[in-house]
């Protein structure tokens, strides 16, 4: 966060640089939140997509599960 002990935009920048690489024709989504770790919109972004993530593998489980009717 800015004005806090490990503000650095210069690697921040360097960083999101490496993973926007790293992830480049993967199926890892990346999304990028114009937020900084503790703020709440980074928490509610990331549980938005926990959230997601689980009901999606829930969903595809329950679609080939050959026990249920």
């Amino acid at each position: 966060a800015e004005g806090g002990p490990f503000h650095d935009p210069a690697a921040d920048a360097a960083g999101l640089a490496a993973l926007r690489r790293a992830v480049e024709g993967s199926a890892v989504e990346l999304r990028e939140v114009p937020a900084h770790l503790n703020d709440p919109a980074f928490a509610v972004a990331a549980a938005e997509l926990l959230d997601r993530m689980i009901r999606t593998r829930r969903e595809a489980e329950e679609a080939v599960d050959t026990t249920r009717p």
